[in-house]
């Protein structure tokens, strides 16, 4: 059903559209303000199929211009959407696919399931919901962003990750490899995370479906030969690594693996587990991680995506950090930080709660004042130690870029080579 409203005065405004209880897509009407219930086929097709759900009014501009002035809604608008008393977009002439996406995005944050099955919908992945001017208002806000070790870029371009598929069309597990990604920087003090994270944002075109960018990035975290963490898994877990990733080859090549064979195979995994759970620390991550991955790719979820994102970084690293470091020397250095933290317990106690705030940030530098000296005093008295550790440092600072930049190549392929939705 569709609201016609001549000339409005803000209370009738406010009663019809800020008081709705359902979401309202305002008409923005101009020369001459008739009602069209056949001009905008669009719009109709959406009062009807989202009827109950869905609340459309045309509004007469031309008589209703103080109305306009006072919401500061501009003359070339020709849409509004609005939601419990808030404008959430003003858009201006705008395609019916894109007014159809938006409408699904909007509804499905109010907890409306049910999609109308009478068209062929939008997918939710498609980049920036096929729209430019999106992608500018999430560089914008990125870029306006202090991106710091707890504010990831997926927060920090949305405010929330739950909004980054319904607004952004950013599958959540692509969010928690750019991430991670980016996180591996911050982690080595590089001040080029920030960066990095618009790149990867502004590489993104703008009406693609990213829906199969984050099975491709996991089957390349995966098995990749020069990164891939089935590199390391040892002569044991091989064979079920196998099986394994028999059945991810026959679902890319789009002959689904029967799900009994998943049940059957995560068993197998989870005997092995559970008989001859491997010692040694790696091979005990590894073979949980082979438990986890006993799943078609696309069901990996945007924690297990990280997991895999920085665990693929991290072995690579282990494998390089015996030439750089040995256990020996590890044991030593864990030995001097442990008289670290025995010290500052000593003379500072237990560190004050969040809710302290003043005691909690007095604490803090005193803390980083006492470790300081502590560092000064132990780097003369173990002198080589402290080189080497220096010097592995180092090596992982530039293994953890090489990384980076092979992760970022295979992802830029993956967007350009993502299907283009042609939205008309």
């Amino acid at each position: 059903m569709t609201t016609f409203i001549l000339n409005s005065s803000i209370a009738v405004f406010e009663a019809e559209v800020l008081g709705s209880d359902k979401l309202v897509l305002v008409e923005l009407l101009r020369s001459g303000c008739r009602i069209t219930p056949s001009g905008a086929p669009a719009v109709q097709r959406l009062a009807v199929e989202y009827a109950g759900k869905l609340k459309v009014v045309q509004l007469c501009c031309d008589k209703n211009e103080t109305l306009l002035a006072h919401y500061e809604i501009r003359n070339a608008a020709s849409f509004l959407f609005v939601r419990n008393g808030e404008i959430l977009a003003v858009k201006d002439a705008t395609t019916a696919a894109q007014l159809r996406l938006l409408a699904q995005n909007w509804l499905e944050e109010s907890f409306f399931p049910v999609m109308p099955k009478s068209q062929a919908l939008m997918p939710r992945t498609i980049s920036f919901i096929g729209e430019e001017e999106q992608k500018i208002r999430c560089l914008n806000r990125l870029s306006d962003a202090k991106l710091g070790s707890d504010n990831q870029p997926s927060s920090c371009i949305e405010g929330r990750k739950n909004l980054l598929t319904t607004k952004l069309g950013m599958p959540v597990t692509l969010s928690a490899v750019i991430d991670t990604l980016c996180w591996l920087l911050q982690a080595e003090g590089e001040v080029s995370a920030s960066e990095q994270a618009h790149a990867l944002i502004d590489a993104i075109p703008v009406g693609v479906d990213l829906g199969a960018v984050p099975s491709a990035f996991a089957r390349w975290l995966l098995y990749d030969r020069n990164w891939g963490i089935a590199r390391y898994y040892s002569e044991q877990l091989q064979p079920l690594l196998a099986k394994i990733k028999t059945l991810h080859d026959r679902k890319s090549s789009d002959s689904a693996a029967d799900q009994n064979e998943w049940r059957v195979l995560s068993q197998q995994v989870l005997n092995f587990n559970a008989g001859n759970g491997p010692h040694e620390e790696n091979q005990k991550n590894l073979a949980d991680i082979l438990q986890k991955i006993t799943i078609p790719l696309a069901q990996i979820d945007s924690n297990l995506m990280a997991r895999l994102c920085g665990g693929a970084a991290y072995l690579a690293g282990e494998l390089d950090k015996q030439t750089w470091w040995t256990e020996s020397e590890q044991g030593e250095m864990d030995g001097l930080y442990k008289e670290l933290y025995e010290t500052r317990y000593q003379k500072l106690g237990d560190s004050p709660t969040e809710k302290d705030k003043d005691r909690l940030a007095n604490w803090e530098i005193e803390a980083l004042d006492l470790e300081i000296a502590w560092e000064r005093q132990k780097r003369q008295l173990h002198a080589s130690l402290w080189e080497r550790w220096d010097a592995w440092g180092k090596q992982q600072a530039l293994l953890y870029a090489r990384f980076n930049r092979a992760a970022i190549e295979y992802l830029l392929r993956q967007f350009s080579r993502a299907p283009r939705l042609h939205i008309s």
